[in-house]
C-alpha cells in the first residue's frame, strides 16, 4: 500500500491517490523482476503532534487524522512460493525497489492496480504470475 509522507501530508487526498510511477525491469541472467516505485520512501516521517489536541477532536475524542509514521524495513522478505524464490526491498536515490527472484515456473505475469477501500483510498499494485504449459 502507498500513502502520504510527512512532507506531502497537506496535499495528500486519499480519494484521489494512486500508485506512484512504477517501472519494471527483467534480468534474464539473474531471472529477477525489479519493480521501481519512483519518488517513494520506506519511512513516511515523524508522528504528527499538536500543541492542543482538543482542536483536532472528533465527537469529543481525539483522533489522529493520519497514521504516521509508517515504515517498512529494507532487506530480504521472508517466504517463497511456486513463482518467487526470494524477494528484497531496497531504497535507492528517492525510489523504492522490490526485487523478485523468480522460479522457472514464473513465465508470465499480469499487473493490476486499484484501491483497497470503497472511498478510493489505499492504492495497491498486485502481480499475478502463471506458468505456461
Amino acid at each position: 500500500m502507498f500513502g502520504p509522507t510527512e512532507a506531502n501530508i497537506g496535499e495528500f487526498f486519499a480519494a484521489a491517490s494512486s500508485i506512484p510511477l512504477t517501472d519494471t525491469a527483467f534480468d534474464e541472467v539473474a531471472h529477477t523482476l525489479t519493480l521501481t516505485f519512483h519518488d517513494t520512501a520506506l519511512t513516511s516521517g515523524k508522528p504528527i503532534t499538536y500543541e492542543d489536541p482538543a482542536k483536532h477532536a472528533w465527537h469529543g475524542q481525539y483522533v489522529q487524522p493520519y497514521v504516521l509514521p509508517t515504515s517498512f524495513p529494507a532487506g530480504p522478505l521472508a517466504g517463497t512460493n511456486s513463482f518467487i524464490s526470494a524477494a528484497e526491498v531496497r531504497e535507492d536515490d528517492g525510489s523504492v525497489q522490490v526485487v523478485l527472484t523468480l522460479t522457472e515456473c514464473a513465465q508470465t505475469y499480469t499487473a493490476e492496480n486499484g484501491q483497497l477501500l470503497r472511498d478510493e483510498s489505499r492504492p495497491y499494485l498486485r502481480l499475478s504470475f502463471r506458468e505456461i504449459y
